[in-house]
C-alpha cells in the first residue's frame, strides 16, 4: 500500500486544515466585520448619491444576502434648498431579471416640492441605465403650514361685502395659490402605487399605477372595506420622452366611478420647463360620463339632470395658478333642465326660439325635457366666457338668422343651435362673445331679487 513520508502528510493535514477551517473563519469574519464596521450607512448613503445624482441619506441599512437589502428609512433631499424632496420608510431591495425591484412600505411627499421632485424624475429619465421597478403601499402627499402675510388681517376681521359672501363654483377655477394650514397635513394618499422605469424597443418609459384613497370612513370597518373594494379612484400615467409630438409624451388615463363625478378621465399632457423646472402642464383630453348637477353650487336655484361627455377638453397647470380650465366640448342627450336654468341662460344673452318663452316662464315649476344640448366653450386669460352651439345634423352645426337688438339697433345675425326640443331647435348660442366674468357667474348664482330677463324681440 502507498505510504507517504511522515513530512508530506503534515504538509498535507496543514493545508487541509487551513482550507476547510482557516479560511472560512477568516473570509467569515472579514464578511461580518464589512457589514458591521460603523459607517455603512454613510457609505451606501453615498453610493446612492452618486448612482441617482441626488443627495440621499439611508439610515438603519442591512444587506440580508448577496443582492438582498433592506434599510430602516431613506430620504431623498434637495440640492437647491434645505429639506427633504421624499421620505421613505420600511424599505426592501433586491435584482431581478427586470432590474432593481423596490418595496417601500410608505412615502411622504410634500406638496410644496413637488416641482423639484419632477426635475429630478425628469433627471433620472435622461439616465438611460437606470431600469426597475417599485411598489408602494402607501404615498402621502402633505402640506406644508404656510403662514399669512403680516399685513393681512385675521379670517374674522376682513370686512367683506353681502353679496361677495357666496362664491361660485366657477370661483374655483381660480386657485390663489398655497393656503395656510396645519404642518403635515395630508392633502391626498395614494395606494398600492407601483412606478416601473423600463426601456422597450429602444424607447425609455414610466409608467404609474395607484389607487386614490378618499380618507372618508363611515365607522365600520366592513362598509369600508366594501366601499373601497368597489368603488376605488385609480389613474395610470405613461411617459414616453421619444413621442412624436410633446404633447403625445405624457398620457394620463384616470378610473373614477363614484368618488368623482366622473367615469373617466384620459388624454395627454405636456409640459414646459423653466430652469429644469416644470413651469405649466397643459392637458389635452376627454371625460366620459360627467354628472353636470356636480358643477353647480351648493346654493344654486338651478337643475340639471342627465350624463355629459366632454369629448375635448384643454387646462393649463401652473404652480403659482393652479388649474384653470381652458376650453371644452360638451355633449348631452335627454337632458332636463329647470326652468331657471333656462332663464339664467338668457343672462348669458343666450336667444330662445319662438315659443322658448313661455317654456321657461316664472309660472313652470316642472322640468324641461331638452333632446340635445350641445356647445363649446372657451375661457380667455381674463376668465371671459364664449359658448359656441354644436347642435346639427354633421359635423357642422346648424345657424338660424335672427334679428337681435345690438347698441339700439334691430340687426340680423346668424346664432348656432346650443339645444334642441322634440328635434327642434329651441334654443340659440349667445350674440355675444367673451361674456365678462360677473356676468357668468351671476348665472350660476342668481340674485333672488334679480328681475326675469325682458323677452327678446
Amino acid at each position: 500500500m502507498f505510504s507517504l513520508h511522515e513530512t508530506q502528510r503534515r504538509r498535507w493535514c496543514r493545508a487541509a486544515f487551513f482550507v476547510l477551517c482557516v479560511a472560512p473563519t477568516v473570509a467569515t469574519l472579514a464578511f461580518v466585520a464589512a457589514k458591521r464596521w460603523p459607517g455603512r450607512d454613510g457609505r451606501w448613503s453615498a453610493a446612492s448619491s452618486a448612482r441617482l445624482l441626488t443627495p440621499v441619506s439611508i439610515v438603519g441599512g442591512s444587506e440580508l444576502r448577496p443582492g438582498v437589502v433592506e434599510c430602516t428609512a431613506a430620504t431623498l433631499l434637495d440640492r437647491t434648498a434645505p429639506g427633504p424632496l421624499a421620505e421613505l420608510a420600511a424599505i426592501s431591495s433586491q435584482f431581478t431579471s427586470q432590474g432593481r425591484a423596490l418595496r417601500v412600505q410608505r412615502v411622504e411627499l410634500s406638496q410644496q416640492r413637488l416641482p423639484q421632485l419632477a426635475a429630478v424624475l425628469h433627471q433620472w429619465l435622461a439616465d438611460e441605465s437606470l431600469v426597475g421597478e417599485a411598489l408602494v403601499d402607501e404615498l402621502v402627499v402633505t402640506q406644508d403650514a404656510v403662514a399669512p402675510p403680516e399685513d393681512q388681517p385675521a379670517p374674522d376681521a376682513v370686512e367683506t361685502d353681502a353679496n361677495e359672501s357666496e362664491q361660485p363654483a366657477g370661483h374655483a377655477l381660480d386657485d390663489p395659490g398655497p393656503r395656510g394650514g396645519p404642518a403635515g397635513a395630508a392633502v391626498v394618499t395614494l395606494r398600492s402605487v407601483r412606478i416601473r422605469l423600463s426601456r422597450e424597443d429602444g424607447r425609455r418609459r414610466l409608467v404609474v399605477r395607484a389607487v386614490v384613497d378618499d380618507g372618508v370612513g363611515s365607522g365600520d370597518a366592513a362598509e369600508d372595506a366594501a366601499t373601497q373594494q368597489s368603488a376605488p379612484l385609480s389613474f395610470t400615467v405613461q411617459y414616453d420622452p421619444a413621442a412624436e409630438s410633446p404633447e403625445r409624451r405624457l398620457h394620463v388615463a384616470i378610473e373614477a366611478p363614484t368618488m368623482l363625478p366622473f367615469e373617466s378621465l384620459a388624454g395627454h399632457w405636456s409640459y414646459q420647463l423653466h430652469s429644469g423646472r416644470p413651469g405649466s402642464l397643459s392637458f389635452d383630453g376627454a371625460i366620459h360620463q360627467l354628472d353636470p348637477a356636480a358643477l353647480l353650487p351648493a346654493d344654486s336655484p338651478h337643475e340639471i339632470h342627465g350624463v355629459a361627455e366632454l369629448p375635448r377638453l384643454q387646462a393649463t397647470w401652473t404652480p403659482s395658478g393652479g388649474v384653470r380650465i381652458d376650453s371644452g366640448d360638451v355633449e348631452m342627450t335627454q337632458v332636463q333642465v329647470s326652468p331657471s336654468f333656462a332663464r339664467g341662460a338668457l343672462v348669458l344673452w343666450c336667444v330662445p326660439m319662438e315659443g322658448a318663452w313661455s317654456e321657461i316662464s316664472e309660472g313652470r315649476p316642472e322640468l324641461i325635457s331638452l333632446s340635445r344640448l350641445s356647445f363649446r366653450f372657451v375661457w380667455s386669460p381674463a376668465r371671459e366666457l364664449t359658448v359656441s352651439g354644436l347642435c346639427g345634423e354633421g359635423s357642422e352645426p346648424t345657424r338660424i338668422s335672427r334679428i337681435v337688438m345690438q347698441g339700439g339697433q334691430r340687426v340680423p345675425i346668424n346664432l348656432a343651435v346650443l339645444a334642441t326640443r322634440n328635434g327642434e331647435p329651441w334654443l340659440l348660442e349667445p350674440q355675444y362673445e367673451r361674456i365678462p366674468q360677473a356676468t357668468w357667474r351671476q348665472f350660476l348664482t342668481p340674485a333672488a331679487s334679480e328681475p326675469a330677463p325682458a323677452e327678446p324681440e
